[in-house]
């Protein structure tokens, strides 16, 4: 499970000859391009990823020092493992809620019934979204991440 973080740092600490490779990973690799394409221009510039590449040492860097050890990157690994466990934790719990017969599989229909978002945000219950009900909703939904 240790070896995806290392991929990772890997992949964003090394240079990029392998990038036309991103296409068969399209739908997983977009966010992340979008993200690096600062211009949103839909390309990425040499500098661009050069300038990710940078802010990815910054935050793998702790003690800010200008390297990073093998200590440094063992953190960084532990905390996506913690991600990791806690987004496995939530797809467990998302599964128990989702079977609605407790049969330990989720149905088609099982899965497009529950909508609790929707149905919080639909605020008068016509089974439709104003934009003043998702407003309101983005306004008042919990703020996990700080």
């Amino acid at each position: 499970m240790k070896f995806a973080p290392l991929a990772l740092s890997t992949l964003l600490l090394t240079p990029l000859p392998f990038a036309p490779s991103f296409a068969a990973d399209a739908p997983r690799a977009a966010p992340m391009l979008m993200r690096m394409d600062k211009n949103n221009d839909g390309t990425l510039t040499k500098a661009e990823v050069q300038d990710a590449r940078a802010q990815q040492f910054e935050r793998l860097d702790l003690n800010k020092d200008g390297i990073i050890d093998e200590h440094e990157i063992e953190l960084a690994r532990d905390k996506i493992d913690d991600r990791a466990a806690m987004m496995e934790t939530r797809l467990s719990a998302n599964m128990k809620r989702l079977d609605k017969n407790s049969d330990g599989q989720v149905t088609a229909e099982e899965f497009k019934s529950d909508m609790p978002l929707f149905d919080l945000a639909d605020s008068n219950h016509d089974g439709k979204l104003t934009a003043d009900e998702l407003k309101s909703a983005r306004a008042n939904r919990p703020r996990l991440r700080q």
